[in-house]
């Protein structure tokens, strides 16, 4: 079985340092921050079930990170702590939000345990999901 580690707390926005990379990066940027503006980002210790510790994670619970990522005001050079890392597989995607709104693309990162019924094996690109995260 394919597995991702998942580092959760500050350092899981390390990963969204990858969002700037398109030729329109600036508009792109402030659009993003414009959109997670009403998300949940609480920091909550409520993990979804079945999640598991990494046995061997690239960063150690307790590390110091500096996070590479500005959907948020103050992120992008903020220094944050590793709080957990978990065994997971990672996914990137699309949605029509429910309010009618414009398709999102490329919305990270949904988890493996967030998506229902998803079992333990990798979900192929493509497949239709129903998700269950928070955020």
């Amino acid at each position: 079985m394919k597995k991702y580690i998942l580092v959760i707390g500050a350092a899981a926005l390390l990963a969204l340092a990858g969002c700037g990379n398109s030729p329109d990066s600036q508009s792109d940027k402030k659009e993003s921050h414009d959109e997670h503006g009403d998300m949940n980002h609480s920091g909550s210790a409520e993990m979804p079930e079945g999640l598991e510790e990494a046995a061997n994670p690239e960063f150690e619970t307790g590390s110091k990170v500096t996070i590479k990522a500005d959907h948020m005001k103050g992120m992008d050079g903020a220094e944050g702590m590793v709080t957990g890392a978990y065994d997971t597989i990672a996914y990137v995607v699309d949605y029509k939000p429910t309010d009618g709104g414009e398709e999102v693309k490329d919305h990270k990162w949904v988890i493996q345990e967030e998506i229902k019924d998803a079992g333990d094996e990798e979900l192929k690109p493509g497949t239709d999901v129903t998700l269950e995260a928070d955020h």
